[in-house]
């Protein structure tokens, strides 16, 4: 397949597949038609690129694991629903999951200070064998 016929100003071709039967790609086409369309995409990426989630709306509580999985169901169905673009749900995984690595790291710590206190306890109470 051919590519664009476009010269950048750089003096470097378009290295883009031109469109069937045109000796230009769909960005740098001059036919009227496709020029119309390329506006109309354009300003659809846009609007679509401004759609933002808004937090004050939903404030999320991650307290245990069962508060994640909740917040990963609801990121699931708002991209469903179209209510958030990819971007912030990207971006809420990847929260997510330092939220479970933060409360796997809550419950180890708090499993050790437990082991630690029955330890010291156990010393304590723990008969003295040269009396």
């Amino acid at each position: 397949m051919p590519t664009c016929k476009f010269v950048k100003p750089t003096d470097i071709n378009c290295l883009a597949r031109a469109m069937k039967n045109e000796a230009y790609c769909f960005s740098h086409s001059q036919r009227e038609e496709i020029v119309s369309k390329r506006k109309a995409a354009q300003s659809l990426g846009g609007k679509n690129s401004r759609r933002v989630h808004n937090p004050s709306k939903n404030k999320i509580k991650l307290n245990n694991m069962c508060d994640v999985v909740s917040a990963i169901e609801n990121t699931i169905n708002d991209i469903k629903a179209g209510n958030i673009s990819t971007n912030v749900a990207n971006s809420m995984g990847y929260l997510l999951n330092i939220a479970v690595k933060a409360l796997e790291q809550r419950d180890w710590e708090a499993r050790i200070i437990k082991l630690e206190e029955a330890a010291i306890k156990y010393e304590s109470e723990k008969p003295n064998p040269k009396t």
